[in-house]
């Protein structure tokens, strides 16, 4: 608006020109009040006008929801304050957890051979985008019993170590297909910790989950009879965060209880959580009897 305003005035002048070769006198008064009082109405206005709209759309609220511009939200399990759902109710509460664990944490699942471990790494693969590599069983072992478990099979992509000749490049290649918040499981890390490449795959593992702000989970199985190797020991040294899974039988009943023991930055929660595993993880309210 105002380069049109600028245009005005210059026909004013211009028509005072004209004006004054037919009238000295008449002409420069048409001339000087006239192109003059065009351009300073047409540019004042003018330019004006441009600066209290400019203003008004300056000082307009944005619309509800934030900027048009902005890019939508993710739906994602994000709790706000810079954790990750496990999306398992109970470990997200804030008695334990207070809604998951930190973005970019390596947390080391340890559990007796006899636990159902697998089914607590099910759940947390439904949470979100998770890729879940498999040492111990074929890829069509690990698909059936997601079927059969009925867990929603379309936000995992599994990855199989147990076919493949070179399992420690197969593993670091893969984890450079791992986007922005997703999950990372290895069922289990115990095997690939008997190569000699291993702590390539697991600085791999800590690298990528820091990077992405994703969260992985080492399932580590401690034996009953035997202490861990010296390089299954540097699976929990080396996470922020260390799960224990205990399982024992009491009479006619299957206990398994969870156990927080190691969290990075935070103080671990005091209580053991006593589980039911089986369709999905819950907790058992049964009261214990001394």
């Amino acid at each position: 608006m105002e380069g049109h305003s600028q245009e005005d005035g210059e026909a004013g002048l211009t028509d005072g020109g004209v004006g004054a070769e037919d009238s000295d006198l008449g002409g420069d008064l048409d001339s000087d009040l006239g192109g003059d009082l065009d351009t300073e109405l047409d540019s004042g206005v003018d330019s004006g006008v441009d600066d209290e709209i400019g203003a008004e759309l300056d000082d307009d609220p944005e619309p509800v929801g934030g900027s048009l511009t902005d890019p939508p939200e993710e739906e994602e399990e994000e709790t706000g304050d810079g954790k990750l759902s496990t999306g398992i109710e109970i470990l997200d509460n804030p008695e334990y957890l207070e809604g998951g664990f930190p973005k970019g944490s390596v947390v080391t699942l340890m559990a007796d051979p006899i636990a159902t471990a697998e089914l607590f790494l099910y759940d947390l693969a439904e949470t979100r985008k998770t890729h879940y590599f498999t040492t111990s069983r074929p890829k069509a072992a690990i698909e059936a019993s997601l079927d059969q478990m009925d867990r929603a099979m379309e936000t995992i992509n599994i990855v199989d170590l147990y076919a493949t000749d070179g399992p420690v490049n197969e593993a670091i290649n893969a984890l450079d297909e791992v986007g922005e918040n997703e999950n990372i499981i290895f069922d289990h890390m115990t095997d690939v910790a008997r190569y000699d490449r291993f702590e390539r795959v697991l600085n791999e593992v800590y690298e990528v989950t820091s990077n992405t702000d994703s969260i992985a989970y080492l399932y580590v199985i401690t034996p009953t009879d035997a202490e861990l190797t010296y390089s299954e020991n540097k699976i929990p040294y080396a996470s922020d965060v260390v799960m224990q899974m205990k399982t024992a039988v009491e009479g006619e009943k299957v206990e398994n209880r969870l156990s927080i023991t190691k969290l990075r930055g935070m103080t671990p929660p005091e209580k053991t959580i006593k589980l039911n595993i089986g369709e999905e993880v819950e907790i058992d309210t049964s009261r214990d009897i001394a």
